[in-house]
Parts: C-alpha cells; sequence; structure tokens
C-alpha cells in the first residue's frame, strides 16, 4: 500500500479564508490512501498506486460541486474551501473496468469518506480516503498431473451480481488472474468439468465460497489417485482467501481410470 498525503483545494484568496468561519464556510485537507491488496504480474500495479492515474470529486447530494473534480496531475496543492453542509469525497482509478463481471484487462479501485463542514469551528478538517479494488481476484492452478488423466478440464465461475446470468470460463491453459467486480461479500460458485481420456464427460463438480471485494481466491486442482477405493480418482480443491484455506476434497469413481 502507497500512502500518499495531499493538499486539495478550491481557489481562495487568503483573506476569503479567513472570513470562512462568519461567511458559513470551513477548510478541508484531503488525504489519499491509493493502492492494491493484490501482489500480480497480470496487470501493471504501479499504475494503481500512482496518485497522477486517479480522478478526485467531491460531491453534495450525488452531485460533483461546482470546481471539485480533478484528475491525475491537476489536483491542486491548497485547502478547500466548502460551504457548510455534508459532502462525500469520491476518488477512484480504472473506470473502465467499474461493474465488469470478469475482466482479465484491469479493475476498479475506488474510495469515499464523508465529511461534515462547519466554519464555526474554525479548524481545518483532515479527510482520509482509502481507495481499494471494487473486485475478487481469482485464479486457478490445474496441477500437471492433470493432463495424466483428463483430456480437457476447466472451471466455469457463476453467481456474483456483475455476471448476472452470465459466467466466466477459466480454461486449463489460462494463467492471468481473472478480477470480478464484488459489491462488498458475494458468493461466488465455481463449477469443475472435466473429460478424460477417452471424452467422457462427468457429472459437474462444484465449490462455493463467499468472496470479498480486495481479497484473492486461490482454487488448486490436482487428481488424487485413492489406493484404498481401487485406484479412483478424485480432485483436491484448495481454496484460499488470503491466510484462509478452504479445503474441499471431490472423488471421482473408479470407471474413470
Amino acid at each position: 500500500m502507497l500512502s500518499i498525503g495531499a493538499l486539495v483545494a478550491a481557489c481562495s484568496s487568503e483573506e476569503e479564508m479567513n472570513q470562512s468561519a462568519t461567511q458559513g464556510k470551513g477548510l478541508v485537507r484531503l488525504a489519499l490512501n491509493v493502492g492494491t491488496d493484490f501482489q500480480t504480474r497480470a496487470i501493471t500495479e504501479s499504475d494503481y498506486t500512482d496518485l497522477a492515474n486517479y480522478t478526485v470529486q467531491i460531491l453534495k447530494e450525488g452531485r460533483v460541486v461546482d470546481g471539485c473534480e480533478w484528475a491525475g496531475d491537476e489536483i491542486p496543492q491548497d485547502l478547500i474551501e466548502l460551504s457548510n453542509g455534508t459532502y462525500t469525497v469520491l476518488a477512484f482509478t480504472g473506470e473502465d473496468y467499474k461493474g465488469v463481471g470478469a475482466t482479465t484487462e484491469g479493475m476498479y479501485v475506488e474510495g469515499k469518506k464523508s465529511v461534515d463542514v462547519d466554519g464555526t469551528i474554525q479548524e481545518v478538517k483532515t479527510v482520509e480516503v482509502n481507495c481499494t479494488p471494487q473486485c475478487a481476484r481469482v485464479t486457478v492452478n490445474f496441477d500437471e498431473k492433470m493432463k495424466d488423466y483428463f483430456n480437457d478440464y476447466y472451471v466455469v465461475f457463476t453467481g456474483t451480481k456483475a455476471l448476472a446470468s452470465g459466467n466466466y470460463t477459466w480454461a486449463k491453459g489460462n494463467n492471468a488472474p481473472v478480477y470480478m467486480a464484488v459489491n462488498g461479500t458475494e458468493k461466488l460458485t465455481a463449477t469443475i468439468h472435466l473429460v478424460d481420456k477417452e471424452g467422457k464427460v462427468a457429472d459437474s463438480l462444484e465449490a462455493t465460497k463467499e468472496v470479498v471485494a480486495g481479497k484473492a481466491w486461490k482454487l488448486s486442482i490436482t487428481p488424487k489417485v485413492e489406493e484404498v477405493t481401487g485406484g479412483s480418482i478424485g480432485i483436491t480443491i484448495d481454496i484460499n482467501g488470503e491466510t484462509n484455506d478452504y479445503p474441499i476434497d471431490i472423488e471421482i469413481p473408479s470407471d474413470w481410470l
């Protein structure tokens, strides 16, 4: 996480600022913490830790306050003078990916914070905005042994609001993480499809987990021969959501061999 402190402000003279309290206005100082919790080479992470790539807005009742929208290097380095009232400070980047069900191209990062301005207090308010990914990063790792037992294998993801009635298919040759739009915490279902060496298709195998925006979910899928069951083959699925392991074992009948 890269922490960047920024003093952002409207255009007001020093004399006007001194009169703020008597005119029903107050001063605000803005600090942005921008970055991602993800560590990945699939996209350029520095793009999301560089304040120059962000747009900053101050909104009142859902509308951008006149003169209070800045992009990248245009963000001024002074205080903001605002009329008394309640505002929302919004900072974001990657807007092309906002609400996109699944993509390997980038992510939407956002942060927002409410602030009450009261010029009678005669103090500068500091508003700290933490910008975080509005998506979950999902990866699938097929063990090399999969090709010894199966002709084809892939995972179909469904269930999030952004995916709606659609889906995202992770083919056996995929290697780039997929970023899935998530609103807070949502359930994501992974349906594993397997085709054996003779072209026989197995019943679908499902694993469902609650995914959280800004967190990572990794499925490691490995064939497992069970000696005690006469050599039947199974699939071991290890779901890793950050530091918490969520293992699921699914066995396939012996006639798959």
